[in-house]
């Protein structure tokens, strides 16, 4: 069994298709956030959101602030997004959403001692203009090559922390 899990938060399939990606290159499992898996045999999880508005969604930053403490403490974590705006900066600090959104990503983790590894991955994903579903933006997206940069991530981070 590998000691590698891959978590994701999807909201149009972007994030899921880049969580599975990395878990081929890892040689492991994608299980989405939603199934509250265990984590106690893992000591390498990869954590993917999606960028909403600019940071975490609401249902990402959600479940990382229920992992009590004594799970996480010390295990590694390695983060990844998918964002339709990715260059997009915020106007207050700079900061591009990416930027915004790992470091919001890493302080909740990091304040749980969760040990949160400088790789990270990001991808475009196609967003939803509208919430009844058409008004697709960056349609295409995960692109066959981005899928492929993401199971070569996987296979860097099991060769290097596996």
């Amino acid at each position: 069994m590998s000691n590698s899990i891959v978590l994701f938060d999807s909201r149009t399939n972007n994030t899921k298709k880049i969580a599975e990606a990395i878990a081929l290159g890892l040689g492991t499992t994608a299980i989405a956030i939603e199934t509250k898996p265990p984590l106690d045999d893992y000591n390498l999880i990869a954590f993917g959101s999606w960028v909403k508005k600019g940071t975490i969604s609401s249902s990402s930053e959600k479940y990382l602030h229920s992992l009590p403490e004594k799970l996480i403490v010390n295990k590694k974590f390695v983060l990844f997004l998918t964002s339709s705006f990715p260059e997009k900066r915020n106007e207050k600090t700079d900061l591009t959403e990416l930027e915004t959104t790992f470091q919001a990503m890493r302080n909740i983790l990091e304040k749980k001692q969760a040990r949160v590894l400088d790789e990270t991955f990001t991808a475009v994903g196609a967003v939803k203009l509208f919430s009844f579903g058409f008004g697709l933006m960056k349609r295409g997206h995960p692109t066959a090559e981005e899928l492929d940069e993401a199971t070569q991530f996987g296979r860097d981070l099991k060769e290097k922390y596996l």
